[in-house]
């Protein structure tokens, strides 16, 4: 079963992805030269969007309440589940210099700008019972479509942001070289997260009828 799973989550991974270099630095003094964090977008069926957000260099996620782990915009209702421990869904949210944001992951195990703070992959599924797809992930009325609150490599914290210009559509994995996504991992990195979501809801116990 399992060896199945991940066939199928890699079968996903070949579809098309959304990939957004989050490059707009926001940090107190900047947060290095980079490359920062990329957020990427599958369609894993009709009614639900897989996000992975990949931090790079010696990055972590920060926790000093100038934002989130992660902040995005999403045209109507929608839940958000497979969360790894140490991470929460939330509504509305503020990423200091980038504006609002509808949803929001905070980093409940994150502490200040502790460099031993979790260094991600975060990965989660976003669905709508009345369909979802990856073009229904908007900006903010500041133009942002992501913003991470992030402890950079040079240990300055705060949030880095990406817009429509940071955004790149590649059928079969991301291939933007010279922008610091990797590749093909964003699609691996996609494919194991959501088979260990999957997996962990098969793990689940049933309820026991009398």
């Amino acid at each position: 079963m399992l060896r199945i799973l991940s066939l199928l989550a890699l079968a996903l991974a070949a579809h098309a992805n959304t990939i957004f270099q989050l490059n707009r630095d926001g940090c107190t003094g900047g947060c290095g030269a980079g490359p920062f964090p990329w957020v990427a977008l599958m369609q894993v069926s009709p009614t639900t969007v897989s996000v992975t957000e990949q931090l790079l260099s010696a990055d972590v996620f920060a926790g000093t309440g100038a934002g989130r782990a992660l902040e995005f915009q999403v045209d109507g209702p929608v839940t958000i589940s497979g969360l790894a421990v140490g991470f929460a869904a939330g509504g509305e949210a503020t990423a200091s210099a980038f504006g609002e944001f509808s949803y929001s992951i905070a980093c409940k195990a994150c502490r200040g700008g502790q460099s031993t703070n979790p260094p991600g992959p975060l990965t989660f599924l976003v669905s709508s019972t009345n369909g979802l797809s990856v073009g229904d992930f908007v900006a903010n009325d500041r133009g942002y479509y992501f913003a991470s609150d992030i402890v950079g490599a040079n240990g300055n914290t705060g949030n880095v942001a990406a817009m429509l210009a940071d955004r790149t559509v590649t059928p079969d994995g991301p291939s933007n070289a010279g922008t610091g996504i990797p590749e093909p991992v964003p699609a691996g990195l996609i494919a194991v997260g959501l088979a260990g979501i999957v997996v962990g809801r098969l793990r689940r116990p049933r309820a026991v009828r009398e």
